[in-house]
């Protein structure tokens, strides 16, 4: 009987360790395939980007030289349109003029450019900046921050009542 036990004990054994290596398996498989899925995931997201077109907002318009000599970046585009819905209620429409007078060749990140700004608003005036020189890569950072200034120069303007209604060009 004692040998009959300690046989059964060692089947017993032996199935625990069987059911243990198992486990144990199944969790390197499993540890294995998340590790597999993760990178692949990680590797396509840095891979996969899909083409998206990122357009002008039909109210912003530039004049003076081609938006393809500028190559506004797409990221350039966006922040040129929230600044332009950011102030939908203040102003229709936004007409840049750049300078092109003296740009023989390409238009580079360290060109100087000569821009004016006109802003239409629904009072039927305007607010234009007088002529500002920065870079090109400055450009569409300065842009914005004037229209901001403008949008702040029009709304404190507009708010006095007499003053409102001989409102017709600002210049900031």
């Amino acid at each position: 009987m004692h040998n009959k036990t300690c046989t059964q004990k060692r089947l017993c054994m032996g199935s625990r360790t069987g059911s243990v290596m198992s486990r144990a398996l199944i969790f390197v498989l499993l540890l294995t395939l998340a590790v597999a899925l993760g990178l692949g995931a990680g590797y396509l997201h840095k891979t996969y980007k899909p083409t998206v077109t990122v357009s002008l907002n039909g109210a912003i318009s530039f004049d003076g030289v081609d938006t393809d000599m500028l190559r506004l970046q797409k990221d350039e585009i966006r922040q040129l349109n929230r600044s332009f819905v950011k102030h939908r209620n203040t102003f229709t429409g936004m007409s840049i003029v750049v300078d092109g007078k003296g740009i023989m060749a390409e238009i580079q990140p360290k060109t100087t450019l000569v821009w004016t700004m006109t802003l239409s608003t629904y009072a039927d005036s305007t607010v234009k900046s007088w002529p500002r020189k920065c870079r090109r890569k400055h450009l569409v950072d300065r842009i914005t921050e004037n229209m901001d200034v403008a949008a702040k120069e029009y709304k404190s303007l507009n708010s006095i009542p007499d003053v409102r209604k001989s409102i017709r060009q600002i210049y900031i």
